[in-house]
């Protein structure tokens, strides 16, 4: 009886030592896994502050073009662009005040 006796506390000795293996390895996972999921938040983190910076510059870049093209605006410059443009056509249709001519040619 006694070798039964050895035989069953050394199996059970060796049960509890492979649970308590086990339940050690699923501790280093679960904090393994805790500690990716928080790499995780903080390159999640930096990737969105890094997104609200590069849209904020541009933002502030196209205020300041938005600011001297609104200084450089002045009437002679409105008409020297409205010549360049155009391509020497009268327009089809124009009017002003009760007179409206339509070309019939077209």
């Amino acid at each position: 009886m006694r070798m039964t006796i050895s035989q069953k506390g050394r199996a059970l000795i060796q049960q509890k030592s492979i649970a308590q293996q086990n339940a050690d390895k699923q501790k280093i996972e679960n904090e393994a896994a805790i500690a990716k999921a928080e790499a995780d938040k903080q390159v999640a983190i930096t990737n969105a502050e890094a997104e609200a910076q590069k849209t904020s510059i541009a933002a502030e870049a196209q205020a300041e073009a938005n600011r001297k093209l609104a200084e450089s605006l002045c009437d002679t410059l409105i008409e020297y662009q409205k010549i360049q443009k155009w391509d020497g056509k009268l327009p089809t249709v124009s009017g002003g005040n009760a007179l409206v001519s339509i070309d019939p040619a077209e």
